[in-house]
């Protein structure tokens, strides 16, 4: 009997199909990186029961055998109740086990694979190669005689008479899948590969502090059923019309947000959020917002600030919670924000993340074309002040007066004495701004007045200045809490 680290085995799927890992997947599930979750408060290690009876870690599928003339029959419960509550028709997968799992690892790839990140070859072969290939190499399957006990994390609603629950497979020590033989030998194909798919995505929420199996046995038989289930990424656009995003909570970096323009029921400009593991309530199905009356323009606009407020939406569930947007402006090529997760009905928040979204080229080129020609003024005194103005096409001057000898200046510049003072203009261009912030890179200076009339150290120290500037490696910025927009722009 093979064994190994269940839990490694089943993250690496956590990786491919939540949370993201890197390059498109091509190659071996060797070669898949695998998330750090030791920040993340929803890990658990060992299996242990909740509070509520609900399984943190360790659960497993359930089934209903049936007794009704003179036959004998077992159902895996998922899709016992996707048929008998939620009126679904299941597919016939097919006879053969390379029929039914083919079919399976199709239906969970097309629903959580991320087409940005992965190749749907790639997503199917490494989940071939790792969560379906080994959840057969990992069953231990009990001897004659021998029983599973009922785990308490199902909470079934409705039975038929003549039906009763049976414990078809528990994991134990994360190291073995254990299966009633008896049970497993009476299901069909189709079953199987149910339950098997009820193993793998149960796992995957439990690893984000889901404590029942409700969610992932109404997923199994929407995957499974002729109706199917909205793909987590269904509705977004072509990569170049989306912003790809990374959403942290704290230093664990939680999820995917992609933000993409769209038209709102009122035909009005809409900003769409589509989310990849939001939170453990929202990670085996579609989860969209959408903030009315944003749109990237607002995004490319240094002075937007505030936030947007809209429904959360979870596919195949009532609305139950909000979410609340925030833009913190433009830096190191990221556009930065903050999203707050609200009960529907509470203004308390139940999570807060951070996001950076990776900008491209053209966006920031757009994002320089919106600067309007605007003059800034920092007063120290009446007779001494800053002046910056900013062209629109993302050109800078700043007129400033400084002290300018001694050694503690810039890295070499020319020394000159300590009691110089210049006024100059510094030349550049706009690299990153947001409200508070702008990173500027110099490209040269001019001397326009000196104090004191030290003409010869202030033209000391410009050329100098110019001299280092030449190579673009002077790179400055300017916190903007001491500036005051002019009326009229120079």
């Amino acid at each position: 009997m093979k064994t190994f680290n269940l839990k490694l085995l089943m993250t690496a799927i956590v990786c491919l199909g939540l949370i993201g890992c890197g390059d498109k997947v091509t190659k071996s599930v060797t070669n898949v990186q695998q998330p750090d979750t030791t920040q993340n408060p929803h890990s658990r290690g060992q299996a242990e029961e909740s509070d509520s009876g609900g399984v943190i870690n360790g659960g497993g599928g359930k089934g209903v055998l049936c007794e009704a003339d003179g036959r004998t029959t077992v159902e895996v419960l998922d899709l016992y109740e996707a048929k008998h509550l939620f009126n679904l028709n299941i597919q016939d997968l097919g006879s053969t086990k390379e029929q039914s799992l083919a079919k399976l690892s199709e239906v969970m790839a097309n629903h959580f694979i991320d087409p940005f990140i992965y190749t749907a070859e790639g997503y199917m072969n490494a989940l071939n190669e790792t969560s379906i290939k080994h959840s057969f190499e990992i069953m231990q399957f009990l001897k004659e005689g021998q029983t599973l006990k009922l785990t308490k994390d199902s909470f079934e609603p409705i039975l038929e008479k003549n039906c009763r629950m049976v414990q078809i497979a528990v994991y134990y020590d994360e190291s073995a899948l254990l299966v009633d033989k008896s049970l497993w030998e009476q299901l069909d194909w189709t079953n199987k590969a149910a339950l098997v798919a009820h193993e793998i995505l149960y796992f995957w929420s439990r690893e984000f502090g889901a404590t029942n199996s409700m969610s992932v046995r109404k997923l199994v038989g929407l995957l499974l059923s002729t109706k199917g289930v909205d793909p987590l990424a269904n509705d977004l656009p072509d990569e170049e019309d989306a912003l790809s995003c990374r959403l942290s909570r704290e230093d664990f970096s939680a999820a995917r947000m992609y933000l993409f323009e769209s038209v709102n029921q009122q035909n009005g400009a809409s900003l769409s959020a589509s989310f990849f593991n939001l939170n453990q309530g929202n990670i085996l199905f579609k989860t969209t917002s959408e903030f009315w009356g944003l749109s990237f323009t607002h995004l490319k606009d240094p002075s937007f600030g505030g936030f947007r407020e809209s429904f959360l939406a979870v596919d195949s569930y009532p609305i139950r919670e909000s979410a609340k947007i925030s833009f913190s402006g433009i830096s190191d090529g990221l556009l930065h924000g903050s999203l707050e997760v609200m009960g529907n009905h509470s203004s308390k928040v139940k999570d807060s993340l951070s996001f950076s979204c990776d900008l491209p080229e053209s966006f920031g080129e757009e994002f320089l074309k919106k600067l309007t020609s605007e003059s800034f003024r920092s007063e120290m005194s009446s007779d001494n002040y800053d002046e910056l103005t900013i062209r629109e096409d993302g050109y800078l001057t700043l007129e400033q007066t400084r002290h300018v000898g001694g050694p503690g200046g810039i890295t070499g510049i020319g020394v000159v004495p300590l009691n110089t003072t210049c006024r100059y203009i510094e030349k550049g261009v706009v690299i990153d701004r947001d409200p508070r912030r702008i990173e500027y890179q110099v490209s040269s200076v001019e001397l326009v007045s000196t104090i004191d009339g030290d003409q010869a150290n202030c033209e000391k120290y410009v050329e100098s200045f110019n001299r280092l500037s030449s190579d673009g490696s002077m790179n400055f910025s300017i916190t903007m809490d001491s500036y005051k927009k002019l009326d009229e722009a120079k």
